[in-house]
């Protein structure tokens, strides 16, 4: 089986469909010029390390004549044009028009394209697809992390979260901190989170009275973010290198929880990599990885549907004509 993953970054998409295709040949394509991505080469190299073969090239110069048909074909074009967290969006749309025009020419068996929610109405009013959305918490992630995930892949089996961490002993988690110089930082950024959920969030959840009692739940109130649909804490972002949001009371980025910022290895934990999942370069490029990364649970479940349900495609193409509501929402 071939599976090609444009714009690849770290591999987090990739790591889900590996985990359910381990024999598969996997080919990550994307841009290592420290011009146009500062965090590219190393992305490429965290790829390559952990995943399978690198192509280093510009894709919005890439000729789709040039790739082999793959079995399955993974795109997750650079969000920065639309992201909410961007200050300078552009809504250029030419990397998601190019990603989507290498699929049509290469006309894969399955193909899903990742990007964030804003790019569902305009798929619509340009007719490229019908929009798909997942979110990590769906998952058993502890957080929202809301994208749009379109394409011809059978409907997925979801785990919502269900406080899973808390039932995970610090002890088993060693593998975060095993050997790296940052070990004493790491497990004090895990035993807050630990403590975080298990104070102010599992209550509610469906496990609480296994793990909190009566008194417990009073105290802590029906105040819980995962039940009014901001997830447990913040997804982990490109930007958490720079630690403390300007209003920290107001937690944007995971470091607020903590009044510091974390380790990298508490991100990449809290997005579903495995501990033994190596990412290259400095630390500050480790935690664009990570941020950009597609959560491997996600893909796994995708994977996991192609597998399990293989006659089962989803049609997202556009045949009708789009109404106003549809077009922008």
């Amino acid at each position: 089986m071939e599976i090609l993953d444009l714009f690849c970054g770290a591999g987090g998409f990739s790591l889900g469909f590996k985990q359910v295709f381990p024999r598969a040949r996997f080919t990550g394509i994307d841009c290592g010029d420290e011009e146009i991505s500062s965090v590219g080469i190393y992305a490429l190299q965290t790829y390559a390390e952990n995943i399978g073969e690198t192509v280093n090239c510009n894709i919005a110069n890439l000729d789709p004549a040039t790739l082999e048909r793959p079995d399955i074909l993974l795109m997750s074009p650079p969000c920065q044009p639309f992201s909410k967290a961007n200050k300078r969006k552009t809504m250029d749309t030419a990397l998601v028009e190019k990603a989507i025009a290498i699929k049509d020419h290469l006309a894969p068996e399955w193909w899903v394209i990742e990007e964030v929610p804003a790019v569902g109405k305009i798929a619509l009013r340009e007719g490229w697809f019908r929009p798909r959305y997942l979110e990590a918490r769906e998952f058993n992630l502890p957080h929202k992390r809301k994208r749009l995930i379109s394409g011809n892949y059978p409907p997925v089996k979801k785990h919502p979260w269900d406080g899973i961490l808390v039932r995970t002993p610090i002890a088993s988690m060693r593998g975060y901190w095993h050997g790296k110089e940052n070990r004493e930082k790491i497990m004090h950024d895990f035993q807050r989170l630990y403590e975080h959920i298990m104070k102010n969030q599992y209550v509610n959840t469906p496990l609480a009275a296994e793990y909190a009692g009566e008194t417990h739940r009073k105290t802590c109130g029906l105040t819980n973010c995962l039940v009014k649909g901001t997830g447990t804490v913040p997804t982990p972002t490109a930007t958490d290198h720079k630690g403390l949001s300007q209003n920290y009371r107001r937690p944007g980025r995971i470091s607020d929880l903590f009044g510091k910022r974390v380790e990298p290895e508490l991100c990449a934990y809290v997005m579903g990599f495995p501990h033994d999942y190596n990412f290259a370069g400095p630390k500050r490029y480790k935690y664009k990885q990570i941020g950009n990364a597609v959560c491997p649970p996600v893909s796994r479940a995708i994977a996991e549907a192609i597998r399990d349900r293989p006659g089962e495609k989803f049609d997202v193409s556009i045949t009708r004509q789009l109404s106003l509501v549809d077009a922008f929402g």
